[in-house]
């Protein structure tokens, strides 16, 4: 018999109730009879940050700045300086985001 038999729909619900009530995610999965951590992998593949869960580091961070850098058609330079985040981690966030953030305005140089 599979253990995991019917708790991706439980997680599901879990997730909306969660999110409908504000409920923290363990009362919830004790109320659903579901693991945890099936309910925070869920909400996290739809992106949504469930009541009492800590957001991991400064990722989303920096990927809503590339985000908002793209729409205000920035270079890399000029959001980094903007946000205060490394070039290389707009670079990466972009590039898990499929987007790409205006070319540097340099000059190219001349050759002799």
């Amino acid at each position: 018999m599979n253990k995991w038999k019917g708790q991706y729909g439980k997680a599901i619900a879990a997730v909306h109730h969660s999110v409908a009530t504000g409920t923290d995610f363990k009362d919830v999965a004790k109320i659903y009879g579901v693991n945890p951590g099936s309910i925070r992998a869920y909400a996290c593949k739809l992106g949504i940050v469930l009541p009492g869960v800590k957001p991991h580091g400064n990722y989303g961070k920096v990927k809503n700045a590339v985000y908002m850098a793209h729409e205000q058609g920035l270079t890399y330079s000029e959001a980094s300086e903007m946000y205060g985040f490394k070039v290389k981690a707009l670079h990466r966030a972009a590039a898990s985001a499929c987007l790409q953030l205006k070319q540097s305005k340099r000059k190219p140089k001349q050759q002799p």
